[in-house]
């Protein structure tokens, strides 16, 4: 009798696990966060141009990298800014300029160097979403780059993804 009774318990013990395990797998609302990119600045006829990264995918209050890797023949500056909601009215259409990130618009502290004898120059820029999501949220966002930190003149339009 005892035997049977270890036997249900058992029994009851693994359909409980099993039954959170598929819950927990299947109950999981956000895809994996993805907390790095790499941007590739490429030559590109007579000019530099950034690469589109993978989609960024993270968590309010968490912080976001990319990694930036200079393949042209010049030293660029790289900016992230003109972060706007996707979709904001269900039509597909962009909202305003928010600001989500600490710092608002991060860039590279120097200008990233040039290629030069087949080593790529690298930076790399770090911030933080502050934007209190309360719910799944995409974002289109502008890669700017330019020679000299002021003029932006070479631009690029990634996605982020920010969830509670």
């Amino acid at each position: 009798m005892r035997s049977t009774l270890r036997i249900v318990a058992f029994g009851i013990t693994l359909v409980a696990i099993v039954a959170f395990g598929v819950g927990y797998v299947t109950g999981k609302k956000y895809p994996k966060e993805r907390a790095e990119v790499t941007v590739v600045l490429v030559q590109d006829g007579g000019g530099c141009r950034p690469s589109d990264p993978e989609q960024l995918r993270r968590a309010k209050h968490k912080s976001v990298t990319w990694q930036i890797r200079n393949t042209c023949s010049t030293a660029q500056w790289v900016k992230f800014d003109n972060f706007r909601q996707k979709n904001i009215d269900g039509n597909g259409n962009l909202g305003p300029t928010e600001s989500i990130l600490d710092p608002v618009a991060p860039q590279t502290r120097d200008a990233v160097a040039a290629r030069a004898n087949n080593i790529d120059g690298t930076a790399t820029v770090t911030a933080t979403i502050s934007k209190d999501a309360d719910r799944e949220l995409s974002y289109k966002y502008v890669i700017s780059i330019g020679a000299n930190g002021a003029d932006w003149p070479t631009r690029l339009d990634p996605d982020i993804d920010i969830w509670p």
